[in-house]
This record gives C-alpha cells, structure tokens and sequence, in this order.
C-alpha cells in the first residue's frame, strides 16, 4: 500500500525508456563494426604476393614448402660446427628467397607452439598446431638474417634457429633448381 499522493506508475516502471536505452547503444555498436570489418577484409587481401611459403614448425627444426613451384618440404636443422661464428643460429642449409617481391608466409605447427621470429625483419609469428597464420614479409635489399623460436617450445627451443637469404630472383631460381634433388617427397 503506498501512502504518497504523488506516486507515479511511469516514474517507476517506465519499460519504454529501458529498452530505448539498451537497445540505443547496440545499434551504436554495430555502425561503428561495419566499416572496420569492411577495411580489415580490404588491408588483409590487397597483396598480390610472387610466392606462397609455407612454415611448419616441429621439435627442434622448421620445415619450408614452396607450393608454388612443388609440393615438396625442407627441413632445416641447427648447424652444430665449434667454428661456425653464429652458434646455435646457424642451420645446415639456408633458404632462398627473392628480396623486393612480396611473399605470403603461412605458419603452423605440428607438436606444440612455436615462434618464428626474426629480429632484422621484425617479425614475430607464433606457430600453433591446427591453426594456419599467415603475414606478407619482403626485404628491400638482399641480406642473409637470422632468427629463431622465442617461445618457450620445449626443452631444446632455443635450438631452433632460422636462416634466410634474400637474393636476386635469378639467384632464387638457381637455388630452386640447386635443391629440387634434396628436396623431401611429403
């Protein structure tokens, strides 16, 4: 029972005005989503990259496919040479790739995550099971850099190293040409 002669059933049960302001800021929201989705599909597509490389990481060494020219895999492991000057970021073999062209890198992993990371290019790519990733890289010059896993992978991950040379494309065909033969069928 209320006793005040001004009570007003509006005043506190106003269901209009509650929906109005819950409903108001949702509208909001969505307008403000519409172009950034819009500008994020744009900004993600507009590469027209010369290669795709694929990078797989695994315990203790990366695996690299070209797609693009063969279904085929290399496997890249840490050069273990006393007198190699870049110890433990030293591989057996480098890879190849043309400097001043676009190339789409796609990441994944098969065992646990892992980082691909090259400070030169400042790049920093985490590597997880079942998911692919993928960033565009390009060099303006030709340079041989290093890299190697930064996340913490396993009891040897700092034993994953990188190493990649960026060269001429004339270069880059070469070395396609130099490694078919060695070249592991997947």
């Amino acid at each position: 029972m209320i006793f005040n002669s001004f009570f007003s059933k509006n005043l506190y049960f106003f269901h209009i005005l509650e929906i109005v302001w819950t409903i108001t800021p949702c509208f909001v929201l969505i307008l403000i989503s519409l172009p950034s989705i819009k500008i994020l599909y744009i900004t993600e597509n507009n590469f027209n990259n010369f290669l795709t490389l694929k990078i797989i990481g695994h315990q203790w060494y990366w695996s690299y496919e070209l797609s693009d020219f063969s279904n085929k895999r290399i496997d890249r492991f840490i050069n273990l040479d006393k007198r190699n000057n870049f110890r433990l970021l030293d591989t057996d073999n480098y890879l190849s790739l043309p400097f001043n062209i676009p190339i789409r890198c796609i990441i994944t992993s098969t065992d646990v995550i892992h980082s691909w990371t090259i400070p030169n290019l400042i790049l920093k790519l985490d590597a997880n099971p079942r998911q692919l990733r993928q960033i565009y890289i390009s060099s303006i010059y030709p340079n041989l850099t290093y890299g190697q896993c930064s996340e913490i992978c396993g009891i040897n991950h700092s034993f994953i190293p990188i190493k990649l040379e960026f060269t001429t494309s004339l270069l880059f065909k070469k070395f396609l040409i130099k490694f078919r033969k060695s070249f592991k069928n997947i």
